[in-house]
């Protein structure tokens, strides 16, 4: 290679190191500046260290084609794909096209296709090439993009190669990029020299000029001059775009061809596949046959090998098919329809292509493709699909009826942008009120998600009304849109009494399981006669998540936390069994809130990890924010003020401005909790007074009574007593009217802080501590004991108060809440006893990720179901249980579960 030599030396020592550890980069530039020449030689060096080497290429008539580039890359491998966890073999398989299941997720499209390379990666470390990268079906471009951020710890290398400053944007990839510029002038001149005549004199000046440094166009331009009998520049035009310039230079060979050839050209440019059976079965369709190729041949503008014919440049298949006129095009793709007939999927799209105007019969058949595109996982390719063929549909309303399912298809694919506009589009469209629902419907889902409120809640109400006898299941679903609004946001209590009165209209029976929940939820205090029914049908445990999300969020709302928690963990088991990882990755933050306000600290940083990992892998930032808060109230508990003030930056990174009122509230929490921790005692007195005033921007209807007991400790340390009690005078409800063990101790607490007498405040500690649910909350009680051993210490009850501090401290250390834990022993030391840090000695440290997977290992699950369960590969599971085994001194799996005793997670 001429003037690269740096890139290559680069990519060699990427191959060099792909035994220890894996890596990928992005090769981008101009059309014809020597990309593929780069990865080629990449590819040689990978042989001749005896790698493997996978490949596709990306090109412009096969990027609708859902996991056409995916296909590709995997075919060589895919004998070895019912070697993955199940899951994750059935979505890559429906994704490939290798049977009729359909994809769980496209979140395990690309763990399957992650665990098949590294599988294969196994035997024999893998070189993956991907050239042309631009035109990539947009299905496997996520699937690359997936593998590309996961390919550290194995031996894998990924070369993509991505054209750049055209119309094209650059795929996001998130690898490092390698940018290739021009040649440098003594290159170009070298590489000129290499030429059959190379150009001399004032010819050569221009040449040089006029290529810029572009290998492709310092070969092509000297040819062209020659074979046009041109002495210098003069004659083309002047001033184009390089990638202009040298697509005028093919065409011009391509025109120079003959006319039966240039037909048999633009049959393979037009056609989404590179077989020349498929080309010749074309061809005999136009009276052409082989021979016809030869010309092209023997220009070098096609490579035909086997039964394989390729175009020596995209600039070359380009020239083809747009110096074609519109007609040649259409009649083109019409012919390739006929020979592709038994593959519905590229018949259609060919079919597409030869439709100008409107055309029912191919909008429907196209409306199919991206039925079945989505039901496999390509749900970007799905959405194309829907709008080509809206924009094929005769009617406005049909073609209003495929953009709203493009609308849906965007919606599950990511692409906020392009929903929004077709929901527009639809609206101008269409006044058929089931499909106004849907689109509104979509569009709060869509917020929610965001955690942006911009639904009109009265809008959601008046709509559901209307197609409430058309279509009983979505008008419920819009009106549960309404509740949850309400529910995550504090809505004034008129707001909620017209979406309650919505409820109603909707006829279900007083027991229905959608309008209990649906009550519960909007009005809790008005409805708590429903928590029994609640309680009972968690117990059921349906197997409809929506349902047993709403259950979870009605419990809450009832103050019945164990009965919600208990909901939440069944989400998550009914989540791994289906292989959803968006909503997996809400189920766990909220099972790990569950874990925080418990004040088991221990698992809830377990599943924390988790739901983080999930939450980035699956780019759920919204998810990923609440992780982020979470983790923050977990730091601030054990006392690790600057981690928790870490997260809480990325978590409102990740949140952006605008949040519900219940995730302020959370980040309020988190920092009233870090603040009390620090002894910065009025800064946590102002975080949880914002927390227990109703109607303030963090006060969210549901957990503001969680507030009053941090309220009153950072009060009585503040000096501020009094105003704590004005405050939780208003807020307070009789303890009794929720049946909640939770509510009741840490009213019981917030009493004896701020109680005036002596007796009364003992009773109120008593009344805490024989609270029959006592020990459901850990933390609460090391914290009222701690409080309560303090108070007993200062009113010379020594004796008592040491018993009470020593029972907190064993509590915090169990917990690794080492700012507490420090002061109880200052509080033991002030009581006169000596008592010093718990000894680690015999403690084995497993990161949380080695941590669950060893109990999963040592409940009895192989590697390959614990990886469907934790959407991991299994090598990466085999990889971590390689670590923890020896770590927990162990040597079968049969032996885990009594090391996992002496095993912690920090």
């Amino acid at each position: 290679m001429i003037g690269r030599e740096a890139e290559l030396c680069q990519i060699r020592d990427m191959l060099g190191g792909v035994r220890t550890s894996g890596s990928a980069l992005l090769v981008h530039g101009d059309a014809g500046i020597g990309k593929s020449t780069l990865l080629n030689a990449a590819a040689e060096a990978a042989a001749t260290r005896d790698l493997r080497i996978l490949r596709c290429t990306g090109t412009r008539t096969e990027s609708q084609l859902a996991f056409a580039g995916l296909h590709e890359f995997l075919h060589p491998v895919r004998d070895r794909i019912d070697g993955l966890p199940p899951l994750q073999a059935s979505a890559l398989r429906a994704a490939l096209g290798l049977d009729d299941h359909f994809s769980h997720d496209p979140f395990l499209v690309g763990l399957g296709a992650l665990g098949l390379l590294e599988e294969v990666a196994h035997e024999r470390p893998l070189l993956l090439v991907v050239e042309d990268l631009q035109w990539l079906d947009h299905s496997s471009v996520e699937v690359l993009r997936f593998v590309a951020r996961r390919l550290a710890l194995s031996p894998i290398v990924l070369l993509a190669a991505c054209r750049s400053g055209g119309a094209e944007p650059i795929p996001e990839l998130a690898v490092p990029r390698l940018h290739l510029s021009g040649l440098a002038t003594d290159d170009a001149g070298r590489l000129l020299d290499r030429l059959g005549l190379p150009p001399t004199g004032p010819l050569r000046g221009h040449i040089l000029a006029e290529a810029q440094g572009n290998p492709l166009a310092l070969v092509e331009l000297p040819k062209a001059l020659h074979d046009q009998g041109l002495l210098d520049m003069s004659s083309l035009r002047p001033r184009l775009p390089l990638t202009e310039r040298l697509q005028e230079v093919f065409a011009t060979r391509v025109s120079a061809t003959p006319p039966r050839t240039r037909q048999m050209l633009l049959l393979a440019a037009a056609n989404d596949g590179s077989s020349l059976t498929e080309l010749l079965l074309a061809a005999a369709i136009r009276g052409l046959g082989v021979e016809d190729l030869a010309p092209a041949e023997q220009e070098g503008l096609v490579l035909c090998a086997d039964d394989t014919i390729a175009f020596r440049h995209p600039l070359v298949q380009s020239a083809v098919y747009t110096t074609a006129t519109l007609a040649e095009r259409m009649a083109a793709h019409r012919t390739l329809a006929d020979v592709l007939s038994d593959d519905l999927t590229r018949s259609v799209w060919h079919r597409a292509a030869a439709t100008a105007g409107r055309d029912e019969q191919v909008a429907a058949a196209l409306q199919a493709v991206a039925e079945s595109a989505s039901a496999r996982g390509g749900t970007r390719t799905a959405v194309h699909a829907f709008e080509r063929a809206a924009r094929l549909s005769p009617s406005s309303e049909r073609r209003a009826r495929r953009l709203t399912l493009a609308v849906e298809a965007a919606q599950q694919a990511g692409l906020t942008s392009a929903m929004h506009g077709f929901i527009d589009e639809a609206r101008s469209l269409t006044d058929d009120p089931v499909l106004t629902a849907r689109l509104l419907f979509a569009e709060a889902i869509e917020a929610m998600t965001r955690g942006t409120s911009t639904v009109d809640l009265s809008e959601l109400v008046t709509v559901a009304r209307r197609v409430a006898s058309s279509d009983p299941t979505l008008a419920a679903y819009l009106v549960g849109c309404a509740v949850a609004e309400c529910y995550q946001s504090a809505s004034p209590p008129a707001v909620r009494r017209e979406v309650a009165a919505a409820i109603d209209a909707l006829g279900h029976p007083p027991d229905h399981p959608v309008r209990v929940v649906n009550l519960s939820m909007l009005q809790p205090r008005e409805h708590l006669a429903m928590a029994p029914a609640i309680a009972a049908l968690v117990e059921q445990a349906p197997p409809d998540v929506l349902l047993l999300m709403g259950l979870a969020n009605a419990a809450e709302a009832l103050q019945m936390l164990p009965t919600a928690e208990a909901a939440w963990h069944e989400v998550v088991a009914v989540s791994r069994r289906a292989g959803a990882a968006g909503q997996l990755t809400i189920a766990l933050n909220r099972v790990a809130r569950g874990h925080v306000i418990a004040g088991r600290l221990r698992a809830a940083k377990v599943v924390l990890e988790e739901a983080s990992r999930l939450a980035l892998e699956s780019d759920v930032t919204f998810q990923g924010g609440i992780s982020a808060v979470l983790h923050a109230e977990v730091w601030a508990i054990r006392g690790d003020v600057e981690r928790a003030a870490a997260s809480l930056d990325r978590a409102k990174q990740l949140l952006g401005i605008t949040v519900p009122a219940f995730i302020r509230a959370e980040i309020r929490r988190a920092e009233g909790l870090a603040a009390l921790a620090g002894g910065r005692h009025r800064e946590a007195f102002d975080a949880f007074a914002e927390l227990a005033t109703p109607g303030s921007p963090s006060a969210d209807g549901i957990t503001e009574m969680w507030a009053v007991a941090d309220l009153a400790e950072a009060a009585v340390r503040a000096n501020m007593a009094g105003a704590a009690r004005e405050l939780i005078a208003a807020v307070s409800p009789d303890p009794g009217v929720y049946d909640s063990s939770y509510l009741r101790i840490r009213f019981h607490r917030a009493d004896a802080l701020l109680a005036v007498d002596g007796d009364a405040a003992t009773a109120s500690f008593e009344r805490a501590l024989a609270e029959p649910g006592l020990a459901e909350w850990p933390l609460e009680e090391a914290r009222t004991r701690l409080v309560y051993g303090e108070w007993l210490r200062r009113h010379r009850r020594v004796s008592a108060g040491r018993a009470e501090l020593q029972r907190a401290l064993e509590l915090f250390e169990s917990q690794c809440a080492a700012t507490w834990a420090q002061h109880a022993r200052a509080e033991l030391r002030g009581a006169g006893v000596g008592a010093r840090r718990r000894a680690d000695e015999g403690l084995v440290r497993l990161t949380p990720q080695e941590y669950q997977i060893a109990q999963l290992a040592a409940a009895g699950l192989s590697n390959r179901d614990i990886a469907d369960q934790m959407f991991l590969s299994h090598r990466t599971v085999a990889s971590h249980l390689y670590k923890v085994f020896p770590k927990l001194g162990v040597t079968t799996r049969g032996q885990l579960r009594d090391a996992l005793d002496k095993a912690i997670t920090d």
